[in-house]
């Protein structure tokens, strides 16, 4: 993978993680209303759910990111070897 597309890459995956890290915290995903209606069991399962939603997300990024670095790395070693 030539170095400019790794850059590409990283910038995106950069700016994926800074706004998932910028999740504001259930209080303000879910509207006012529908909290104020919901009992504290239903915030927690609420609470539960998104965390698991974005643990997955993150999970698969960092997937994706070690298979890019890898591919990387691998593109970087044959343009050695070919040098």
């Amino acid at each position: 993978m030539p170095r400019k597309a790794v850059e590409g890459w990283q910038t995106c995956y950069d700016g994926f993680v800074a706004n998932l890290n910028a999740t504001p915290p259930i209080a303000r995903r879910v509207p006012a209303d529908v909290l104020d209606m919901m009992t504290p069991l239903e915030i927690d399962q609420a609470r539960a759910h998104i965390d698991t939603v974005y643990r997955d997300v993150l999970a698969r990024a960092q997937e994706e990111a070690q298979s890019v670095c890898t591919r990387q790395f691998a593109w970087e070693q044959a343009t050695q070897r070919f040098v």
